[in-house]
């Protein structure tokens, strides 16, 4: 069998920084979902865990997290996620104590699917509305996001339609973990890392193609994963990290390893 996360947990001992970005991605086996779930360390790019399960629910991501802590070790400092009804308490009871970000831009294409930007009727409104969460999720400061959100809630009178009241429910229920990282400076407001390698892997799964178990599914995404952590960054917007992998950005010594003498594989793919 390959080598897993805990595998590399454990035998190359990655210095990884603590923050901890997690998501998830439905994939198709056979003909049913299922969700790759994802556990990225944002300063090094690198990733911490994976799994592929049948949904994304509490159970799931409870077991997912308690395996980074626990197993793998991972030196948590922060973590960002959406809002997702199970990751929030998951999250509550197995890092209690833990700076959690809710990841703003995550937060704002919710508010744009739930606000309709064609009524004619609430348009106003709406933009009105729209531009209020805007301002908070985006501020520059902490002092400016509860002035905003001040404002949201003295003028929640004038949003009358039960869209606008949930967002508003909705600003006012998750209000601190929409601006942790204005408290944890080394806690970017956004998920964007752990967003881009989901699609990275994503783009190279549809190329492989549909798969008709779960084993075959788990052992590519294990083999894909695995390339991603050793394969050099060329073209990343953080110029010094071109020209090293997520694995040596964690404090690896690559150096006469080749990934796929490490792995030591076999794929018996159905």
């Amino acid at each position: 069998m390959s080598k897993d996360p805990i595998d590399v947990a454990r035998e190359l001992n990655p210095r990884w920084r603590g923050v901890l970005g997690i998501d998830g991605k439905p994939y198709t086996v056979g003909n049913e979902e299922w969700v790759i779930l994802i556990g990225c360390d944002i300063a090094t790019q690198d990733i911490v865990h994976f799994d592929l399960v049948e949904s994304e629910g509490l159970e799931e991501i409870y077991y997912f997290l308690n395996q980074i802590k626990t197993l793998i070790n991972y030196p948590f400092k922060g973590i960002i996620s959406d809002l997702g009804k199970p990751i929030v308490p998951a999250i509550y009871h197995v890092l209690p104590g833990i700076p959690h970000q809710a990841c703003v831009v995550h937060f704002q294409r919710y508010v744009d699917m739930k606000l309709p930007k064609k009524s004619l009727k609430n348009r106003s409104l709406n933009e009105e509305l729209r531009t209020l969460i805007n301002r908070l999720l985006f501020a520059s400061s902490e002092r400016e996001a509860r002035e905003y959100f001040l404002r949201i809630l003295k003028s929640r009178n004038r949003f009358q339609t039960g869209y606008q009241r949930s967002i508003i429910k909705t600003i006012a229920k998750y209000f601190d973990l929409l601006i942790t990282h204005h408290r944890f400076p080394e806690i970017p407001d956004n998920n964007n890392i752990t967003e881009n390698i989901i699609g990275q892997l994503n783009k190279k799964l549809n190329l492989v193609g549909s798969f008709r178990t779960y084993p075959s599914a788990y052992a590519t995404l294990k083999l894909l994963i695995m390339c991603y952590r050793f394969k050099r960054f060329t073209d990343s917007r953080t110029k010094e990290n071109n020209g090293k992998s997520p694995l040596e950005l964690a404090g690896v010594n690559l150096k006469n390893l080749d990934w796929l003498q490490y792995v030591k594989s076999y794929y018996k793919l159905s």
